[in-house]
């Protein structure tokens, strides 16, 4: 049964990250005001230092992430959580596979769409062969120096970041007052968060 849920899990992840020539590829990105409660320690510090809000921009995150890299291999993660407790499976289940046969200018970081050439091995994460990978640019907050693809890789990147196990995004921030980013981030396979402040230089 728990074989029977993956193989359904994995045809859905290719199903939801299919290259769609026709779709639009734009990235919404709302602005609000946040209070400090929901900022990184670094920022609550500053806001309590000079008793405001911060105006913070929060990116739309749906959709498939490049989380890894080996050779010509990439790790794609979907952010999309789904729900099989119902026929006997996990109850937060989130798509990865690491995809070969991939260009060498795919960078960790990027959201991504692809096509799946041939099978897809039924291993967690999966392995399958690339027939088609293309990037989705994600829009970026108006006075950021970093992209959202640069802060994403360098969190990705960073020592405190577990790059033996399987991560989901599960939010991307912009401080536009103190110049950080807060990427959030959740171990798909446990219940563990990490929560990284990248400064935007």
């Amino acid at each position: 049964m728990k074989k029977l849920v993956l193989i359904i899990g994995i045809a859905l992840f290719i199903t939801g990250c299919n290259s769609n020539k026709t779709r639009d590829t734009s990235t919404v990105i709302n602005t609000t005001l946040e209070s400090s409660h929901l900022s990184t320690p670094e920022i609550q510090k500053s806001l309590a230092k000079n008793n405001t809000q911060i105006a913070t921009t929060e990116i739309k995150i749906d959709g498939c992430y490049v989380m890894d890299r080996k050779d010509n291999r990439i790790l794609i993660v979907s952010t999309e959580k789904q729900d099989f407790s119902s026929t006997g499976g996990v109850k937060e289940y989130y798509d990865a596979t690491w995809v070969s046969n991939v260009p060498s200018d795919i960078e960790i970081g990027q959201k991504v769409q692809f096509e799946i050439d041939g099978v897809t091995l039924t291993t967690y994460p999966g392995q399958a062969k690339a027939k088609d990978v293309s990037v989705i640019t994600i829009q970026k907050p108006e006075t950021s120096n970093l992209s959202v693809e640069e802060a994403l890789k360098r969190t990705l990147m960073s020592d405190k970041v577990d790059r033996n196990k399987v991560l989901v995004i599960k939010s991307i921030k912009y401080f536009k007052q103190s110049d950080d980013w807060q990427i959030d981030l959740k171990e798909a396979l446990g219940d563990k968060d990490v929560s990284i402040s990248i400064n935007d230089k």
